[in-house]
């Protein structure tokens, strides 16, 4: 049996930093909004606007989440302003 549905549901809003689904709905919230634009520039304006929201949101849930190795985000900023000393790198 073949999916068919007459309606498509989209949630842009994501549950967890990386969420998928989310990423997948706002990147077609965006596709909507670049094809109806010709015809609906308010509505197309407002879903940019929309994803542009979520996607903030996405990142800031990205900059929370401890990377899974377990360094905690004083080690993380201590690195980035230490530089590698692996490579000789500085920032």
């Amino acid at each position: 049996m073949a999916l068919e549905m007459k309606y498509f549901t989209l949630k842009p809003r994501s549950k967890h930093a990386g969420d998928m689904h989310a990423m997948a709905s706002r990147f077609a919230m965006m596709t909507y909004a670049s094809i109806i634009r010709p015809v609906d520039p308010k509505m197309a304006r407002s879903l940019e606007r929309w994803v542009s929201q979520e996607n903030k949101k996405d990142a800031d849930m990205e900059l929370d989440t401890p990377p899974e190795d377990g360094t905690s985000v004083d080690e993380l900023t201590d690195q980035t302003q230490e530089g590698n000393p692996e490579d000789g790198t500085r920032s």
